[in-house]
């Protein structure tokens, strides 16, 4: 077995683990975000965060999944606003068609997050 690989039988991921397969999983995000995803391995991305949930560090994903869609939320409303009057609503529509596509694509990612960490509890959706 190789080192990469997590032992479900264990007692868990520690803190640090955690932290690290977050990080991964962070800047994954935001390539999908730039639209630089083409070498992106969704199968590994979906398992990471399969196990950040199944070792009970779904709040880390989670909470650290919201703030990066928000910081990219707050990239793009900026850009918006900083467009000219005469090309705004193509802006806003461009802008919007990417979102969609890219929170398409984290969705895939997080899916046995969705639908294990997010069924039982009150948030917000993530897009």
């Amino acid at each position: 077995m190789s080192k990469s690989v997590l032992n479900v039988n264990n007692a868990g991921l520690t803190n640090d683990q955690a932290e690290k397969i977050w990080s991964g999983l962070r800047t994954a995000i935001i390539e999908i975000q730039n639209q630089n995803a083409s070498e992106l391995r969704f199968e590994e991305l979906y398992r990471n965060s399969y196990t950040l949930v199944l070792h009970k560090h779904g709040d880390l994903l989670y909470n650290g999944v919201r703030r990066t869609v928000a910081e990219n939320l707050v990239k793009i409303s900026n850009e918006v606003s900083n467009t000219v009057d005469g090309q705004l609503l193509e802006k806003i529509v461009e802008a919007w068609e990417n979102h969609k596509i890219v929170m398409t694509m984290i969705n895939d990612v997080l899916m046995y997050m969705v639908r294990s960490q997010l069924a039982p509890f009150i948030h917000s959706f993530i897009h």
